[in-house]
């Protein structure tokens, strides 16, 4: 219900350009806030022992609690951030170059350009800055799924901005992969390279009934059998599951290893979790909803006619295939997460009437000028 709300707030309180700037203004505030209570919970060893990574190095969870859902956060805010800060930096090099032309003509001649690149040039910092300290949080928070998240998410941002056939983003593409697949990610940091080996050994899949719990394995196994126990519900019921919720609950009837006969709270895996609990209705109806969403993304990308709104659909593009991927192994919505990704979804929507309103206004009243 308060997803629901979240986007319908959006869609009827943002009602011009400068309220969907000040909007993702907002977020930039959140996210350089977070990043910045992260970076000092990770570098100076404030979290439970749990979180150690290295000696002196612990994983960054900010205000939530748990550093995946942190991750999944900034997650649902840095594509978005990125891609609107790229729109301003066109926009400060127009505003220079005007302000150039006149500030030989004297101070007075040229405050007017002068406070309008000022404006630009502290936007254009302020969501660079956020951006960038949005990936950086997702790195100090060593959450696995968050960095396959946000590098599809990255992913799909290159292809989706090109008009035309994107080979120039497709080369890029093809070069990172290469140079994982022949072991780049070797050059990383020790603490990288073990959380990268460890996602790359959850996403394999394996019985784990058959698997001995080691202290090397114990997360590994543990989510295999939540996901082999989700699948066991669903196989009680694969058209309507167990009930809404009922993942924790039903666990100890259905738990097929003997060392985890108790939910670690969710699946880790939201489609399965969808399918346990709701049935193959319940996956599908979820399925049909990211889907709508990213279709609905993805036109704002390709059909905005305007830098600002092809910008926010590039960033919605981001942030709705980091989520999806990252689903595969977390559940990212709790904790109201999805007031977040609701919200991001809302602007992609309201981006898109706004321009298609100023382009009505356009040609039928040339003599008003639309904000």
């Amino acid at each position: 219900v308060v997803t629901i709300f979240a986007l319908v707030l959006v869609l009827f309180a943002v009602r011009t350009r400068r309220a969907l700037v000040a909007f993702v203004v907002v977020m930039a505030l959140g996210v350089l806030g977070q990043v910045a209570f992260g970076a000092i919970q990770s570098l100076l060893a404030l979290g439970p022992a749990s979180f150690a990574v290295t000696a002196s190095v612990f994983r960054a969870y900010g205000t939530f609690g748990k550093p995946n859902t942190y991750a999944g956060y900034l997650e649902m805010t840095g594509p978005l951030l990125l891609a609107v800060g790229m729109w301003a930096v066109h926009r400060a090099r127009g505003a220079w170059n005007r302000y150039r032309a006149v500030r030989e003509s004297g101070m007075g001649s040229s405050a007017v350009e002068r406070r309008e690149f000022t404006r630009w040039a502290g936007l254009t910092v302020l969501l660079a800055v956020s951006g960038v300290a949005s990936l950086a949080g997702i790195v100090l928070s060593f959450s696995r799924g968050a960095w396959l998240g946000v590098a599809a998410g990255i992913l799909a941002m290159l292809m989706v901005s090109a008009r035309r056939l994107p080979i120039l983003r497709l080369v890029v593409v093809a070069v990172i992969a290469i140079t994982f697949a022949a072991g780049g990610v070797h050059y990383a940091p020790t603490a990288i390279q073990d959380r990268y080996e460890q996602l790359v050994s959850q996403i394999r899949l394996f019985d784990s009934r058959e698997a001995r719990v080691t202290p090397a394995t114990f997360a590994t196994v543990q989510r295999m059998a939540m996901w082999q126990t989700g699948l066991a519900m669903y196989s009680s019921d694969p058209l309507l599951g167990v009930g809404v919720g009922n993942f924790n609950y039903r666990f100890t009837a259905f738990h097929i290893h003997s060392g985890f006969p108790t939910s670690a709270g969710q699946a880790h895996n939201y489609y399965i979790q969808a399918l346990a609990e709701t049935g193959l209705v319940g996956l599908i109806t979820y399925l049909a909803l990211m889907g709508t969403a990213l279709a609905t993304c993805v036109r704002t990308a390709r059909a905005g006619p305007d830098g600002l709104t092809r910008a926010i659909g590039i960033g919605a593009v981001g942030v709705t295939s980091a989520v999806m991927v990252h689903n595969v192994v977390e559940d990212l919505h709790v904790l109201n997460l999805g007031i977040q990704l609701a919200a991001v979804w809302g602007l992609a929507i309201v981006a898109m009437r706004i321009a298609e309103e100023r382009a009505h206004v356009a040609r039928t009243r040339p003599d008003l000028q639309a904000d």
